[in-house]
């Protein structure tokens, strides 16, 4: 099983990324289960709503990967458990604590 994660301001390609976006930041959450048929992903993106520039999170899932939440009610319950104003160092904390592994490419690999 793969459980793995993506901060997009955190890599070395985020701002083409995130050039023109609507949201501000996204966390990628990636999960994988071939024995169970299982794999998909889940989107934490953070929106500026408002004039404050506050930023809400926003939880992003295509139909696909709908089974997928089933299989991570236990992230969910944690989100929901941090409140309201959640923010991506917070949910960056918690994968980390759930077992996710961080593969954010934070550096551009050389092409050989």
């Amino acid at each position: 099983m793969k459980k793995e994660y993506i901060w997009l301001s955190k890599a070395w390609y985020a701002e083409t990324c995130l050039k023109g976006m609507k949201y501000k930041d996204d966390i990628l959450i990636i999960y994988d289960d071939p024995d169970n048929e299982i794999s998909g992903e889940l989107a934490i993106r953070w929106y500026s709503l408002g004039t404050n520039d506050q930023l809400s999170a926003r939880l992003e899932v295509f139909d696909d990967a709908f089974k997928v939440m089933r299989e991570l009610f236990y992230l969910l319950d944690e989100l929901i458990a941090l409140g309201t104003d959640i923010q991506p160092e917070e949910v960056k904390q918690l994968l980390d604590k759930l077992g996710f592994n961080d593969i954010t490419p934070f550096e551009r690999e050389e092409r050989k």
